[in-house]
């Protein structure tokens, strides 16, 4: 029996075409919170979680093409340093257009033939690892994060774990699909024009594009003449994605927004929520789509909240803007 068990959970297909690494192993299907306190409570020991991570990062990337740069070695030599924060040793990737210390950054691109090599980490990554995560690779990405699917003309694309003929969306791909696949509970990624939502969408995921400014910028977002990118986090559990946001508000809080705090249960007050279905161009949503919409939004008024269908409040001609605008930073 136990022959038998070990068989089927060192397979790495589920069935044709899908690929993931849950196992029997320490990670489980754990979300990072429950990592954290199962590292917190020493049932579980932070050089076997990243040991573990590792190996399935491994596993995934033969498939998925999401790792572009490793960082196993000095992962593992300060494994079981302890940095503090919430999440102290859970492990994690992080989108490869970020700077990070003695590191290069690709930005997606074979046009960087010598990327630029970190002398420190960028502000934001400061923020982001003092929460204690233990980061052991950067990810894929579509060229500059322009594209909304990561396939490179030059490289391998970034495959979905549920269906791998299938697009994992972009620009944070590589960190979507390190995370639906199971190789880290958690990792970075930014968004301007979709790059943590529609891969969350392909791949299954919670991805929340927080207000810009949210926390602190990184220095690639201060150069943009508009800034329309913000930083956050992909997910396979609501309440990683929410406290994770609590936990980063305690390190900076823009006084210019309103504080988040911890969401962990319903709120006192009933909301008012505004309903869109179809986009600003008029592109009618896919009815499975529309089904489930309407279906969440039976449910709040169901809660209590009111839920009222509104216009977009935006020009259409927005939509040509930002290919404008787009197109201007692709250009540069």
């Amino acid at each position: 029996m136990k022959e038998i068990e070990k068989k089927v959970n060192s397979k790495l297909f589920d069935c044709e075409k899908t690929v993931h690494a849950f196992s029997n192993d320490c990670l489980g299907d754990y979300d990072g919170c429950d990592l954290a306190k199962l590292i917190q409570s020493r049932e579980l020991s932070r050089k076997e979680i990243i040991e573990a991570a590792i190996n399935r990062v491994e596993k995934l990337n033969s498939h998925l093409n999401g790792l572009t740069i490793d960082n196993f070695q000095l992962a593992l030599e300060s494994s079981e340093t302890v940095n503090g924060g919430y999440f102290d040793g859970v492990p994690t990737l992080i989108k490869d257009n970020m700077p990070l210390e003695n590191f290069p950054t690709r930005h997606g691109s074979a046009a960087i033939i010598e990327p630029v090599i970190a002398d420190e980490n960028d502000a934001y990554i400061k923020q982001f690892l003092t929460l204690g995560f233990k980061w052991i690779g950067k990810t894929s990405l579509s060229e500059f994060g322009l594209n909304a699917t990561t396939e490179p003309p030059n490289g391998n694309p970034v495959l979905n774990p549920w269906q791998t003929e299938y697009s994992s969306g972009a620009s944070s791909s590589g960190s979507a699909v390190m995370v639906a696949g199971g190789a880290v509970p958690i990792a970075h990624g930014n968004d301007g024009g979709g790059s943590i939502r529609i891969p969350a969408s392909c791949c299954g995921l919670v991805g929340l594009k927080p207000n810009r400014g949210r926390h602190i910028s990184p220095e690639l977002v201060k150069s943009l003449p508009v800034a329309v990118v913000s930083e956050g986090v992909l997910t396979r559990s609501v309440r990683d994605t929410a406290i994770f946001h609590a936990e980063m508000e305690k390190l900076y809080n823009n006084p210019k927004l309103p504080e988040i705090g911890l969401v962990d249960s319903p709120p006192n007050k009933r909301l008012r929520i505004g309903l869109q279905i179809d986009s600003i161009n008029n592109y009618q949503t896919q009815p499975e789509v529309r089904e489930i919409i309407t279906k969440m939004a039976s449910l709040l008024e169901g809660l209590g909240h009111q839920v009222d269908e509104v216009p977009i409040p935006i020009k259409s001609s927005l939509a040509e803007d930002f290919v404008l605008y787009w197109s201007f930073l692709a250009f540069t």
